[in-house]
């Protein structure tokens, strides 16, 4: 009977659970773990995101630069140029009546380049439209433009015929540099890299003229080689943080005379 009773004390004996202070620091420690949790799929998901931003900025970057360099080194071509071989008076002796697709022009700021060629491949470069490049702005946010107009035009022109070739909703163009020289002290041409540093692949001097001609008497012709450098840099619109910067030296594949 007394190990009965024993037994059914035990029994009836009340279930102790947590108290409120353990309850409230297991409450903690699994709001730490669940923060901590969510900082890392947030930490991943923007480096996802920023990797795509980038990859998408660096995209839109290298088809402007290859937009840029392919018309630029194209500057100066006439269908009709293989009438100069052996003969470097062809600029001035009446070979071309129409005459010759003219030298690269680029602003005081530097941020605008506008050329001449035989589009249409006729050898008459005066019934072709110029071509160019420059940096705009709309609505605050910059971006790259390319003349496409049929008449001639200017760098601060505001004629239809100048439309943008980056994409202003995704892209802010802080920089379109081009410079036919390079000069360490020069605020806008000076070659220099990100951080701070001039690029010692790009020369000071990166066009040249040779003589071609001298009659000794101090007339002399000149074959002029020209080299422009351009520098792109943008971020992505709404975050500046990612950004990036690309350049390049580009060679005009069409020498010209110099009288």
């Amino acid at each position: 009977m007394t190990v009965r009773l024993k037994f059914r004390a035990r029994a009836r004996s009340p279930q102790r659970g947590m108290t409120l202070i353990e309850a409230m620091i297991a409450l903690v420690v699994g709001l730490m773990v669940s923060g901590a949790m969510l900082a890392m799929m947030a930490n991943t998901l923007g480096t996802g995101t920023r990797t795509i931003e980038m990859t998408r900025l660096s995209q839109e970057l290298r088809s402007v630069m290859q937009l840029v360099s392919r018309d630029v080194r194209r500057s100066s071509y006439n269908a009709e140029a293989i009438r100069c071989f052996s003969n470097i008076d062809c600029a001035a002796d009446g070979t071309f009546p129409a005459g010759l697709p003219g030298d690269l022009t680029i602003n005081d700021a530097n941020d605008c380049v506008i050329f001449e060629m035989d589009r249409d491949h006729d050898g008459d470069p005066s019934s072709d439209a110029p071509g160019g490049f420059r940096r705009a702005t709309l609505n605050g946010i910059g971006l790259v433009q390319a003349w496409v107009g049929a008449g001639d035009t200017t760098c601060a022109s505001t004629a239809a015929g100048w439309i943008g070739v980056t994409d202003p909703s995704l892209v802010n163009v802080t920089e379109f540099r081009i410079c036919p020289e390079i000069d360490s002290g020069d605020a806008e041409c000076n070659g220099k890299l990100l951080d701070g540093a001039v690029d010692p692949a790009i020369p000071g001097s990166l066009s040249f003229s040779e003589v071609v001609e001298d009659d000794g008497a101090g007339n002399q012709t000149l074959q002029r080689t020209r080299k422009i450098y351009l520098r792109l840099s943008a971020d992505m619109v709404g975050d500046e943080a990612v950004s990036k910067t690309i350049s390049d030296v580009i060679r005009v594949r069409n020498d010209i005379i110099i009288l």
